[in-house]
């Protein structure tokens, strides 16, 4: 009876998410995108609107990534994808200040090089 009830209710859920327009694959991308501007945050200090202009950017890169692996020729998804990180990249560089850029710079190599040493802090 417990079992009946549950997979009842989980039956409802999911058709209550699909009736809502409620999509999984936007949650995780809207996840990983948060967490990718909040990242480069914390190495530059973004404006408001550079946090939605990098985050909708950042949706998109995601979006794409989800596209690439739907790919099933190799060589094609690994094109796909280098032209969506130089998208993203050339984003991030039109959207930060020239400040920012040698901020964010600083921080990757201050990163690298404790990397090349060894050191996780």
């Amino acid at each position: 009876m417990k079992k009946r009830m549950i997979s009842g209710a989980i039956i409802a859920l999911l058709v209550c998410n699909v009736s809502m327009g409620a999509n999984p694959t936007s949650s995780k991308t809207d996840k990983a995108a948060t967490s990718m501007v909040s990242k480069l945050n914390a190495d530059v200090t973004l404006t408001a609107q550079q946090k939605e202009t990098l985050m909708k950017k950042a949706k998109q890169f995601q979006e794409n990534l989800e596209k690439a692996r739907a790919i099933s020729d190799k060589e094609e998804a690994t094109a796909f994808m280098q032209e969506a990180t130089q998208e993203l990249k050339t984003s991030i560089d039109s959207t930060l200040t020239i400040d920012q850029k040698k901020q964010k710079e600083s921080k990757e190599a201050e990163r690298e090089n404790r990397n090349r040493n060894g050191s996780r802090k």
